[in-house]
């Protein structure tokens, strides 16, 4: 049997130990960096912002400084436009807007009183304008070597001075505030009467401002203005445009009709009636005359009514004229309204004795009626007298209804100068000679 060679055993491979990371050339030429700690990221120790912030590193620190750069850059500018659009909402609207008066629960506000401010104000200097161009024609006339028509010029410049010192008395800030207040309040109430009237068969042409009627009171007050200024200056100095302006018309236009409306209420034959007045400055004082009267018998109450009254009444139109009045026409009182709503009520009949009636804090009244005329002429300068009061007695007599509220007017605003056009007085200016 032959030898045979035996192979030589291989050499068992060697296992790498677990978890363990071979250390083979592979790993031989992989480059280690030392890792070093950021300054930034240290506390540092010292404070933000009021103490607070030690505990913080740079790099946070520099982020909220960042944040808080940004915040404010951006803040500012919010800031600032925020109060110019309050500023100018509250000037533009919220100051206008606030009430100068309130009627029956509406509010008239501070902006359509300074509105109706410039269009009187403006008027005004259009009246005095055309005054003292006739002034000067009526002057030439004076000064003319003709006695006669020096006379008629003098007559002429004469009317016309006071016609100028009347306007120019007017022309002040607290003659034209007045004025404009009255006049909006009044239109509260003449609006608020308008669908009633027209309700009962009046034409609405004859109490509302038409177009037309508009469109022709604005072409006057156009042509009227001096040409000293400009339409257009009127209304850049009213911060008015063309549109505010017709609605102001439209105000003076309703005035203008209901004046004329209840003139036409008046003719030369009205109801009348024949009147007695005691008039005492306490209540408790009518109140006791009162029942002294209520006491006299029906035939004796006239005779009474008189002693009382030369004894006891305040009025001294009447006083010794035991109490007679005389006959009385519906709007002819200056008392108030009312006394004319008792006297004139359709119930009334002869022989009838009022209650008190208290017209102001220190003036009560009682009235007895002596007769009753529906059908009695009235003289023309009675007549001419209650149609230029006409108007003036119906708002009265609607601010006496006991349904009517009307607060305080704002004297603050009612004076205020931003109301008015930079050139009207603080007081009434003086006359100027032609």
């Amino acid at each position: 049997m032959s030898k045979q060679t035996i192979p030589p055993p291989s050499k068992p491979t060697k296992e790498t130990p677990t978890g363990k990371t071979p250390t083979g050339r592979s790993t031989r030429g992989r480059l280690y960096r030392r890792q070093t700690a950021r300054v930034e990221e240290r506390r540092d120790g010292k404070p933000l912002i009021f103490g607070w912030g030690k505990h913080l590193s740079r790099r946070q620190k520099d982020k909220i400084q960042k944040r808080a750069f940004w915040t404010f850059a951006i803040l500012v500018p919010l800031i600032v436009i925020g109060v110019l659009g309050y500023a100018y909402y509250d000037l533009n609207y919220a100051i206008p807007g606030e009430p100068i008066v309130t009627v029956n629960g509406h509010n008239i506000p501070q902006s359509l009183f300074r509105k109706l401010n410039f269009y009187l104000s403006q008027d005004l200097a259009n009246q005095l304008a055309a005054v003292q161009q006739k002034m000067n024609a009526a002057q030439v006339l004076a000064n003319s070597s003709d006695q006669a028509t020096q006379i008629e010029g003098e007559k002429e410049l004469n009317d016309l001075q006071s016609q100028q010192q009347v306007l120019n008395e007017q022309y002040s800030i607290p003659t034209v505030g007045s004025e404009s207040a009255q006049d909006l309040i009044d239109d509260e109430l003449i609006q608020e009467q308008i669908p009633q009237l027209e309700a009962q068969g009046v034409p609405a042409s004859k109490l509302e401002a038409t177009d037309q009627d508009i469109n022709a009171k604005l072409q006057a007050f156009k042509k009227a203005i001096p040409s000293s200024t400009t339409y257009q200056t009127f209304l850049s100095q009213g911060k008015m445009s063309e549109d505010d302006l017709r609605q102001i018309l439209a105000i003076v236009i309703r005035h203008d009709k209901m004046d004329a409306y209840q003139q036409s209420l008046f003719g030369p034959i009205g109801p009348q009636v024949h009147a007695s007045l005691i008039q005492v400055t306490t209540q408790q004082s009518a109140q006791a005359i009162l029942a002294q009267l209520q006491s006299e018998p029906a035939s004796d109450l006239a005779a009474a009514f008189a002693k009382l009254a030369k004894q006891k009444s305040t009025d001294s139109n009447t006083k010794t004229k035991g109490g007679d009045m005389g006959w009385v026409v519906y709007g002819q009182l200056s008392t108030g309204a009312v006394p004319e709503r008792w006297l004139f009520d359709p119930a009334r009949k002869v022989g009838d004795l009022s209650p008190v009636i208290e017209v102001v804090s220190d003036e009560y009244d009682i009235y007895y009626i002596s007769a009753i005329d529906p059908h009695r002429p009235i003289s023309d300068t009675t007549l001419q007298q209650l149609k230029t009061n006409a108007l003036d007695h119906w708002i009265g007599q609607l601010k006496a209804l006991p349904q009517t509220k009307i607060s305080d007017i704002d004297t603050s605003k009612q004076l205020d100068p931003n109301n008015f056009p930079s050139g009207l007085p603080s007081g009434a200016a003086t006359s100027t000679g032609g």
